[in-house]
């Protein structure tokens, strides 16, 4: 929300910014209310807009090539399952943070102030128009009041000093002025500018907009009685005369508005065809250009990478019609068989078939919703001493089987890594446990023996905050995992009842 608010703010400056150096001065009345109007639309939608960008790939290594660390074998950083759920480590629950619902009782609050003096303006300009006579005059009425005013409107009425009007003393180019500001609905800019900063008051940018936009009115109706009376001199005359008047109401177009001297010298400004076109044409870019800074943007689907997995299971066999429903040959997996002495000659059928005894006692024919396998002291025993008796192709074939997996080697990241991670894309965990992405300052490189990046594929993470998974492991935690790689892990190999391989570590 921070994030909205502050490119909402931004995005308006910018846009006016452009109104008052390129567009104000000149003669385009007609557009440039448009361009007000637009700019406050288009500033208040833009930061919600969502933007598929695709950011660069990290650098990880000097080789620049993406490591992506599955820690399978200790369970000590985020697994990617078999169903591609990420799993998160709990953390505990904190105290509740009051300070959103203090903002927003504090935004509120000052809305509705600002609303009911709005609601106030417009019970006060009814109000006047209840209380004195109105009169016709073609598409608006005269509202005839007896304080000493300026000529003003609002929506179809016209406020003029019932005295000066009997007595002849408005000018007839004074009622043209504000029936023009009638015609063209001014006062519809006026009730949307007034709503608009009632509920974005936070934006310090509405009165200048609102400003803007009055002066530009004062400008369109200026013009149109130049047009009619062909008299520029004596309209500036009469305009300086009721200079020194006192207001009307608030939220009415009032012929005594601020910035006469502005008004006198756009009377007599002239903007060439070919510069107004090119006014116009020079704002498309500058949309276009507005619109990439301060939209909403988002990684956009990742392309995949190459890793390098600790253990890698073989590709899943789909279950289609296609398929055989007999029970699917094992392929051999020399991939989870790591530095394991093997017996030259082979084991004998009676061995194979001892081995093929024990293991039928842990036959996992249901891969989801049963306990963990525990391996009996004396089965492990037995079984890692017949295991050492297969050659390698004996040793393919079994479900359970004994792997030394290689220890770690150190990959230190660098501070740049580090700072890359503390973004809204990143999910961070550091020794196996989920922290928040700014806890990262607080850690130095030299900290850190190892890292690696997991980058999830655009279907996984629609359901997630975050799109990239940085897993860090300290010095010390990275000595300790080596340590315990020293001795070889067990593991169970099948396929379930729908034919998918299976790969599960007993420890």
């Amino acid at each position: 929300m921070i994030t909205y608010l502050i490119n909402f703010i931004l995005c308006s400056g910018l846009l006016l910014a452009v109104y008052h150096f390129f567009l104000r001065n000149e003669n385009l009345y007609q557009f440039n209310r448009f361009y007000l109007l637009f700019s406050l639309a288009f500033s208040l939608i833009v930061p919600s807009i969502t933007m598929e960008v695709y950011p660069a790939q990290p650098t990880l290594t000097e080789a620049n090539q993406p490591v992506v660390i599955w820690d399978m074998a200790t369970a000590v950083s985020p697994i990617i399952t078999a169903n591609h759920a990420v799993q998160q480590s709990v953390t505990p629950a904190s105290a509740p943070d009051y300070l959103p619902y203090a903002l927003i009782a504090i935004y509120s609050l000052i809305t509705v102030v600002l609303l009911v003096r709005f609601t106030r303006n417009l019970y006060a300009i009814r109000c006047a128009v209840a209380k004195n006579a109105a009169r016709p005059i073609n598409n608006a009425k005269l509202v005839l009041v007896n304080d000493a005013v300026t000529p003003h409107s609002f929506l179809k009425y016209i406020f003029i000093n019932k005295s000066e009007y009997e007595d002849g003393q408005i000018a007839p180019q004074i009622i043209c002025h504000e029936q023009t500001h009638i015609k063209q609905l001014h006062s519809l800019d006026v009730i949307l500018i007034e709503l608009f900063q009632a509920i974005c008051w936070f934006n310090p940018l509405i009165p200048f907009y609102r400003k803007a936009i009055q002066l530009n009115h004062e400008f369109l109706a200026d013009e149109a009685v130049i047009k009619n009376y062909d008299n520029t001199p004596a309209y500036q005359y009469l305009l300086l005369s009721k200079a020194g008047q006192l207001g009307g109401l608030y939220l009415t177009s009032q012929f005594n508005y601020l910035a006469t001297k502005k008004r006198l010298i756009m009377m007599t400004k002239n903007t060439t065809a070919a510069t107004a076109w090119f006014a116009r044409l020079a704002i498309i870019p500058v949309i276009a250009v507005t619109f990439l800074l301060f939209c909403n943007k988002t990684a956009a689907a990742l392309a995949p990478v190459k890793s390098i997995a600790l253990f890698k299971g073989p590709a899943p066999v789909k279950n289609n019609d296609t398929v055989s429903k007999k029970k699917l040959p094992r392929p051999p997996m020399p991939h989870l068989l790591i530095n394991y002495p093997t017996a030259k000659e082979g084991a004998s059928p009676a061995v194979l078939k001892e081995y093929a005894a024990i293991e039928s006692k842990y036959d996992r024919r249901y891969y989801r919703n049963v306990p963990k396998i525990a391996l009996s002291q004396a089965d492990k025993d037995k079984l890692e001493e017949l295991f050492k008796q297969m050659n390698r192709k004996q040793q393919e074939a079994q479900k359970i089987v004994f792997s030394y997996q290689k220890k770690f080697g150190p990959i230190i990241p660098t501070q740049a890594r580090l700072d890359s991670c503390d973004n809204s894309l990143y999910a961070v965990w550091i020794d196996g446990e989920r922290v928040k992405t700014s806890e990262l300052k607080n850690h130095q490189p030299q900290e850190f023996s190892r890292y690696g990046i997991i980058k999830l594929p655009k279907v996984e993470y629609k359901s997630l905050t975050y799109r990239i998974v940085a897993n860090f492991w300290t010095t010390a935690y990275f000595n300790s995992l080596n340590k315990r790689l020293e001795n070889p892990h067990i593991v169970y190999y099948s396929t379930d009842k729908n034919g998918e391989k299976i790969t599960e570590f007993i420890e």
